[in-house]
């Protein structure tokens, strides 16, 4: 078990977890550990957009990619969700590091 400076500890909310900074936030800290609730409720339209854009766009690729296997209307389902929730982690990735200092806000 490696043993770090209490410089690079800090305790998270719960439990004996911690999470190691490696190297300090470049930009404004907001909010230093923040829940998944107030990730989501940071969200921005960019973010939003980002998230109707990755599902708007994954839906007639999956339609496309369905016709010859004849099941289009299932491909284009699937490929909605994957879409869907692919532009929520992103959209999520975006807003948690807006909130801990990791991404410019």
């Amino acid at each position: 078990m490696v043993l770090l400076p209490p410089t690079l500890r800090r305790r998270s909310g719960r439990g004996s977890r911690t999470m190691v900074l490696l190297t300090p936030p470049k930009y404004t800290v907001i909010n230093p550990n923040p829940t998944n609730v107030d990730v989501v409720m940071n969200f921005s339209m960019m973010d939003m957009a980002k998230w109707v854009g990755a599902t708007a766009v994954s839906l007639p690729y999956g339609y496309a990619a369905g016709i010859r296997p004849k099941i289009p209307v299932q491909s284009m389902c699937t490929a909605g969700l994957i879409g869907f929730s692919a532009g929520y982690l992103l959209a999520y990735q975006q807003s948690w590091g807006r909130l801990v200092g990791r991404v410019p806000n």
